[in-house]
């Protein structure tokens, strides 16, 4: 099963937990779960005072398509956070398999987690 470009949209830590317990229900026995985190350059961000009291930690508003106007919601995961949804994961028998970094020239890019249900 393959998590690509979504994690980020998920509002509240309570979500993004129901979320990943979704996830490690729904894979098979000898499967893969495989996930990006993407890490954006919150220096990019924006400071709306309309949804300032409604983020969290490590959430922000961004751009989108260069559009005046046109925001979307993304959270930035940190390495406490990635830790315990590894945890979380492995009480549904995924254990992590590889980890890597693709980052491009401007500093963004994607963190790829690859699990594996025994």
């Amino acid at each position: 099963m393959a998590c690509f470009g979504v994690t980020h949209h998920i509002p509240t830590a309570k979500l993004r937990l129901d979320f990943f317990k979704m996830l490690g229900k729904s894979v098979n026995s000898g499967g893969y779960l495989v996930v990006t985190f993407w890490q954006f350059d919150i220096k990019k961000s924006y400071k709306i005072r309309e949804f300032e009291k409604l983020l969290g930690k490590n959430d922000f508003i961004l751009g989108w398509d260069n559009k005046p106007n046109l925001f979307r919601y993304c959270h930035l995961y940190d390495d406490k956070e990635k830790s315990q949804i590894d945890k979380l994961l492995n009480k549904s028998g995924l254990f992590l398999a590889e980890e890597f970094l693709d980052i491009g020239n401007d500093g963004a890019g994607s963190h790829y987690f690859i699990w594996r249900k025994n």
